[in-house]
C-alpha cells in the first residue's frame, strides 16, 4: 500500500493530480461520485470548519464536507475505511 501512496504522491507533484491504478476500483470511484452528486443535490454537504469545526469562515476555507459513517448504511461510506486494510 505504501508504494501505491508513493506513486500517487509522485504523480501529484509532477502533474497536480495523484492517480493510483489500484487505490480505488472503478466501481467504488463511480459510486463515490454518484453519492457526492446526490449529497450535493440534496444539500447535505456542510461548510468545512477549522479546528474541530468550531470556526466556519469561508474567507479561509470555502470547501464543503460530509462525514462518512457506517451508520448511514451507504456501501460507499463502508468501503472507504476498508481500503487501508487491503493486502496490496
Amino acid at each position: 500500500m505504501r508504494d501505491q501512496f508513493d506513486t500517487m504522491i509522485d504523480r501529484y507533484l509532477d502533474n497536480k493530480v495523484g492517480i493510483g491504478s489500484i487505490f480505488l476500483t472503478k466501481q467504488l470511484s463511480d459510486g463515490l461520485r454518484e453519492n457526492l452528486l446526490r449529497l450535493q443535490h440534496d444539500q447535505l454537504l456542510r461548510p468545512a470548519g477549522i479546528g474541530n469545526g468550531a470556526i466556519k469562515d469561508q474567507r479561509i476555507r470555502s470547501d464543503k464536507i460530509y462525514r462518512m459513517d457506517r451508520a448511514h448504511d451507504n456501501i460507499y461510506d463502508i468501503e472507504i475505511p476498508a481500503i487501508g486494510k487491503r493486502p496490496y
